[in-house]
């Protein structure tokens, strides 16, 4: 008996010392190009699972570990980044990220002249994936957590000279966005403003618009957002 576990112990050792290693139902040689060669016509290979919180609890996570997240958006993961900055990046085919863009053709003619934000009036959907927009509720609701650039874009005809349009960002009816202030007067360029902001499924985002003195008419306006990780 002793003599068949010291050989069966000698042949274990033998076989990893050999630093390549062939897992199968039946005796096999691994390929030549592989360190881990696992064969079977009828299993898989099955990798840690866990949920997001304890993907990102994993101490030092080495760059290229794999582990198939269960949560949020589903699938393998693999950390791109390094053991101290872990970037956990979702593997696969290239996925186009989300994104959308909603707009009011120039002539829009909305009319602001309340010194309080009011949502401003979307009349055109233009491209989207996997984020929903209205232009009957004029927002934008976010359906994959993640962090998203934001761009928008006014046209409009100035108030009275002493007065000013300001423009911000909404998520659920508050502030967002540092607000954008425009002065007025006779030559006014295109009101921007862009940001990157981290956001959750289900977030709802509107742009809205006030000026503080006399009234402005809104020629154009768009918004995009685009998923950027």
């Amino acid at each position: 008996m002793n003599k068949i576990f010291l050989f069966v112990t000698l042949f274990v050792v033998a076989s990893f010392s050999k630093a390549q290693v062939a897992i199968s139902a039946s005796p096999s040689t691994p390929d030549p190009s592989s360190m881990l060669d696992i064969s079977s016509a009828n299993k898989g290979l099955l990798l840690p699972r866990m949920n997001m919180s304890a993907r990102n609890l994993i101490g030092s996570p080495a760059n290229g570990l794999i582990i198939y997240q269960t949560d949020n958006t589903h699938g393998l993961y693999v950390n791109t980044g390094t053991a101290a900055v872990p970037s956990w990046k979702l593997a696969g085919p290239d996925i186009k990220p989300a994104y959308c863009h909603i707009f009011s053709g120039l002539g829009s003619g909305q009319v602001f002249n309340s010194p309080s934000y009011t949502v401003l009036d979307f009349t055109h959907q233009g491209e989207t994936n996997n984020i929903l927009s209205s232009t009957v509720t004029d927002n934008v609701t976010i359906v994959t957590a993640g962090v998203y650039k934001i761009y928008y874009s006014i046209n409009y005809q100035p108030p009275a000279s002493s007065a000013y349009l300001r423009s911000a960002l909404f998520k659920y009816g508050f502030q967002l966005s540092n607000p954008n202030i425009s002065i007025s007067n006779t030559s006014m360029p295109p009101t921007t403003d862009e940001g990157i902001y981290s956001l959750n499924a289900g977030d709802v985002i509107s742009l809205r618009v006030y000026v503080n003195f006399g009234s402005a008419q809104i020629f154009g306006a768009s918004m995009t957002l685009i998923q950027i990780y």
